[in-house]
């Protein structure tokens, strides 16, 4: 089960890098929650499939191009951990931003059903009882 979940962590950043935002919600459960890192601008817990896509389409709408690249998988029970790097080119810039982030997402019936994310690689994979 834990490649499963890896694979649909994947599939999920795949179709968000294509801008397939029917991709993203259709791998999402209804009760979607992700939460921020309490750092970002827009920190807090955000629930439901359209909260979800709205506080995404919020954060890249200074962006003309966004990837997101993951690095690493480590599966856990019903959990993944990802460590992925964002690479953000504001509109009208030739510049280019680059984020490392850890996220946890939780897998339930085959959905992702809340998504965490963590600045500190290394408290993503505590959050799971992992160490790297």
């Amino acid at each position: 089960m834990s490649q499963e979940n890896v694979a649909l962590v994947r599939a999920m950043y795949e179709a968000f890098n294509r801008g397939d935002w029917d991709g993203v919600l259709a791998l999402l459960s209804p009760e979607i929650e992700f939460e921020t890192d309490p750092r970002h601008p827009e920190a807090g817990v955000y629930r439901g499939k359209q909260r979800f896509r709205r506080l995404w389409e919020d954060i890249e709408t200074p962006y003309e191009d966004t990837v997101v690249e993951p690095e690493r998988f480590f599966a856990q029970g019903d959990r993944v951990v990802a460590f992925i790097t964002i690479r953000r080119r504001p509109a009208g810039s030739g510049a280019e931003l680059t984020i490392r982030i850890g996220e946890l997402w939780t897998v339930r019936d085959g959905k992702l059903v809340r998504g965490q994310a963590f600045a500190d690689h290394q408290k993503a994979l505590k959050a799971v009882g992992l160490s790297e």
